[in-house]
């Protein structure tokens, strides 16, 4: 392994912007799942294609991949805009994404954490994406759980968010009622599944209090 200097333009989760020395103009980073994952979207459509299908599940595909591709491109422009630095290919003249939905690359997660936890869950999910959850953050959510029903469909919106880790954590919370059970719905970037599912599990089994947590 080589350890080597690099100029950080942006570093949006999952889309970063730096160049490597040698380099005239920076790159897009791609972390290793989400150049799977478009592999994969790729290939099927090509096999598709191939089969003759170009049926409206195709077609879906088809966008969600060139929505991906077009926000990751329209990002990298913008960050060389800002840094006064020339594209390396004629800029595009239609800077509007194609008539597709375009939104953060996200996965989903349907789960529960035990209600004394909530508060402890909720800060521990705020470290993965540099967010700071406060005595404010805490008292909104227990005034949104207010009036929360899981069995009824009435889910608590909440974003844990800083502009280091675009899109943070999506939630949507609700007590189980009658039960001592949190359900929780979220949404994040590929890349923090293994420590949400991990800091989930740890607050589904253990009771626990962080230091300076009144509850």
């Amino acid at each position: 392994m080589e350890t080597i200097p690099l100029e950080i333009y942006s570093a949006a989760s999952n889309i970063a912007v730096m160049k490597a020395p040698g380099r005239r103009f920076p790159g897009s980073l791609i972390q290793g799942d989400s150049l799977a994952r478009l592999s994969e979207q790729a290939t099927a459509i090509f096999e598709a294609l191939q089969d003759g299908r170009a049926d409206a599940e195709t077609r879906a595909l088809a966008g969600e991949l060139a929505d991906e591709l077009s926000a990751r491109l329209l990002h990298y422009q913008d960050v060389l805009e800002q840094h006064g630095i020339d594209l390396p290919y004629p800029r595009r003249r239609d800077r509007t994404p194609p008539p597709h939905r375009v939104e953060p690359i996200t996965i989903a997660m349907c789960d529960w954490v035990l209600d004394s936890n909530l508060r402890s869950y909720l800060t521990s999910l705020s470290w993965l994406v540099r967010y700071s959850f406060d005595d404010d953050d805490w008292t909104a959510v227990q005034a949104g759980l207010a009036s929360a029903d899981a069995e009824a469909s009435r889910w608590f919106d909440y974003t844990l968010y800083s502009p280091q880790s675009e899109p943070g954590i999506v939630l949507e919370l609700a007590p189980d009622v009658g039960t001592s059970v949190i359900q929780v719905r979220a949404r994040f970037d590929p890349s923090l599944k293994l420590q949400v599912v991990q800091t989930t599990a740890i607050f589904q089994n253990l009771h626990i209090t962080l230091p300076g947590e009144a509850g």
